[in-house]
């Protein structure tokens, strides 16, 4: 066959290719047209949102948008533009997902397929309730919940997502505000509950120390009193103690002077007897008011050196050793083992065991003992024991009231047994305790259990060169 043959068949073949081969083709894109179409009218807002929906859905507090299979917007209403400052029509064909979305609390970017819509696309199962903040400018960020349905076809293939958007920015600053209110109320009825706390316990404290001054007050006043009461006693009795020597020295001294020359010696020689007896218990009186009011100025002088305390004792026994006889008493120095040794005041130890004889004496029946017994034990002095010489005066009298066997050491006061007549100032036993205080000693008194009363003083043996006082 020649070659112009040749050529000419292979082209009538070929134009008929090329006929088929553009048949195909245009077929092939009236069928893309149609699906293309058919795709966008399934989600075409317009067909699927009539106007007057979409005038509804702008009025919206909730923001929205509808997304297509491909996760792009085709729709979005006017308060989804709001929060993300973008104009309506430029978001349309976006995705929501080039928002500069982020993890509310985190700080960091979120992740576009961990975004409620794109799960939803993606998984085809709807999520709700995810906080995100957009920032729409640096000093302008929003907190947004978002949410993300699928949209599914009759077939139930998902063909799109409707997301919405809460604006909680406003709500999460009311709740800062109204956490941080409660915050400072709780702060405040904190520091109210701690105020009141304070001034339950400043209210008890003031209630406490009213309590303890008024008791204070009223044992002062009861203490006043008794002083007082007390004095008034006392003045009543020191009067009737001065009067009746004064009486005797006045009334013998007349006597003497009318019966000079008419009576015998001897009668003579009583009265100045008489005179003599009342002017040294007048004398003896002022003594002890003179002795008190120099143990309260502090003008009490003592001369300390060692002696030999039984020689004092025996002293003042022997003293008053006829008073007693006229009541018909004995009165016994006990032998003893003890060393009488000691250091004091020869004077004013002899006025102590005078005193606390003297009233034994005086409180003691007639016919009746008295004991004087010598001791040894220990005394605290300045704070350290000391080895001490004890002397305890013994009577059987009538005892003293346990009630008063403080008291009777109180200036001015003096128990109810002097109701019994034997009289005194009640000076001599305050003064015998300050003079053994000045001696860095004791004086204590206790009752018999078979009736009387044991006085009992201490001394320490030793020097004492500062002298213990309350």
């Amino acid at each position: 066959m020649p070659a112009r043959e040749l050529l000419a068949g292979v082209l009538a073949s070929s134009s008929g290719l090329i006929e088929i081969a553009l048949c195909v083709g245009l077929a092939a894109l009236v069928a893309l047209l149609v699906f293309k179409r058919k795709r966008s009218r399934r989600l075409d807002a317009t067909l699927v949102v009539p106007q007057r929906l979409r005038h509804a859905l702008d009025l919206l507090a909730e923001a929205l948008v509808l997304l297509d299979e491909d996760g792009r917007i085709v729709l979005a209403n006017k308060r989804f533009a709001e929060l993300t400052g973008q104009d309506e029509s430029s978001l349309l064909g976006r995705s929501p997902s080039e928002l500069p979305w982020v993890i509310a609390g985190s700080g960091e970017r979120a992740d576009a397929d961990a975004l409620p819509w794109g799960i939803a696309l993606r998984e085809g199962r709807e999520v709700r309730g995810v906080t995100l903040e957009l920032s729409r400018t640096p000093q302008d960020t929003r907190n947004l919940v978002a949410s993300g349905s699928p949209i599914r076809d009759e077939r139930g293939e998902v063909q799109g997502v409707l997301a919405t958007f809460d604006d909680v920015t406003d709500v999460e600053e009311k709740n800062r505000k109204l956490a941080d209110m409660v915050e400072l109320l709780q702060e405040s009825r904190d520091a109210i509950h701690r105020k009141n706390q304070e001034l339950l316990a400043t209210n008890q404290s003031i209630e406490a120390t009213v309590a303890r001054r008024t008791e204070e007050l009223q044992k002062a006043k009861e203490a006043a009193e008794e002083a007082s009461v007390a004095k008034s006693a006392f003045l009543a009795n020191i009067s009737h103690e001065l009067r009746t020597p004064m009486h005797a020295i006045l009334s013998f001294s007349e006597f003497g002077l009318k019966k000079l020359g008419v009576v015998r010696e001897e009668k003579i020689r009583h009265y100045f007897s008489t005179i003599k007896e009342s002017g040294a218990n007048l004398l003896e009186l002022l003594n002890e008011l003179l002795d008190m009011s120099k143990l309260d100025a502090g003008k009490m002088t003592y001369d300390m050196r060692l002696g030999d305390l039984l020689d004092a004792v025996e002293a003042v026994v022997l003293e008053l050793r006829g008073l007693a006889q006229k009541k018909e008493q004995r009165v016994d120095v006990l032998p003893t083992t003890v060393d009488t040794t000691g250091v004091f005041d020869d004077f004013r130890m002899k006025q102590v065991v005078r005193n606390l004889l003297s009233n034994a004496i005086k409180f003691t029946g007639k016919g009746k003992r008295i004991e004087l017994r010598f001791g040894e034990g220990q005394i605290d002095v300045g704070g350290r024991l000391a080895d001490s010489l004890e002397v305890a005066v013994i009577d059987e009298g009538p005892g003293i009231p346990e009630e008063e066997l403080q008291s009777i050491f109180d200036p001015f006061s003096q128990s109810r047994r002097t109701d019994t007549g034997a009289g005194g100032t009640g000076l001599g036993l305050p003064i015998s305790r300050e003079i053994l205080k000045a001696h860095a000693g004791s004086l204590t008194v206790a009752n018999r259990p078979d009736g009387g009363a044991i006085f009992t003083f201490a001394i320490p043996r030793v020097r004492v060169e500062e002298f213990v006082r309350d």
